[in-house]
């Protein structure tokens, strides 16, 4: 049956299948190492992720990793705590639409314990002395890296730290042979980072009675 049909019954199987939304997600191929990835980006991107760069080594801003694949030992508890604090200082928090509250908050505080001790977490925070200003966080899973959450404190805005975030841990990802960055779900600037698409759909499986 086609797309458009709302069930369909799964050939051999009591089941009826609900087909559901359909999600694009952003993918960034990995090939080439870092030098690749940038040789596929405009030249106006490469030039405002330097500008980044040099404005934040000025500033005295550093990224450093908290959790890669040998992070199994890592304490997750003080490792959440330290993410959480950059997202109360963000515009997500304010707004609303970031995990430092609610539904979204309890998924990743179960989450990260079981990506941690499975060596899949990859977390990496930007730190201007001894304070966190940004973070990012994400897994990665046969050779493939989907990006979760990352954030920053609003008073830094000007540094790019999402930006200067993401390409550390393409660095870093790279490093370890990691082929693919899934950016996730569709939104604008994640096609400037990004030059494949994917299409995820939701099937919803209900017992026919």
């Amino acid at each position: 049956m086609g797309r458009s049909d709302a069930r369909w019954r799964a050939p051999g199987h009591p089941w009826l299948v609900r087909r559901g939304a359909v999600t694009v997600r952003h993918i960034a191929s990995l090939d080439g190492g870092v030098d690749g990835f940038l040789r596929r980006r405009s030249a106006n991107f490469r030039k405002a992720l330097h500008k980044s760069e040099r404005a934040a080594r000025a500033a005295g801003i550093e990224l450093v990793v908290a959790a890669d694949g040998s992070s199994q030992g890592v304490d997750a508890e003080a490792l959440f705590a330290r993410i959480m604090a950059v997202e109360a200082g963000s515009w997500k928090s304010r707004e609303g639409v970031g995990v430092s509250a609610g539904p979204m908050r309890a998924f990743y505080q179960a989450m990260l314990p079981r990506l941690l001790a499975k060596g899949r977490a990859r977390v990496m925070f930007a730190r201007r002395g001894e304070l966190d200003i940004g973070y990012i966080m994400g897994s990665v899973f046969e050779g493939e890296y989907r990006g979760l959450q990352f954030s920053y404190r609003d008073e830094y805005s000007e540094y790019s730290i999402g930006s200067l975030c993401q390409l550390h841990q393409i660095e870093a990802l790279c490093s370890e042979g990691v082929a693919a960055y899934d950016l996730g779900t569709e939104m604008e600037y994640k096609a400037r980072w990004a030059e494949q698409q994917f299409a995820t759909e939701l099937q919803i499986l209900i017992r026919d009675q």
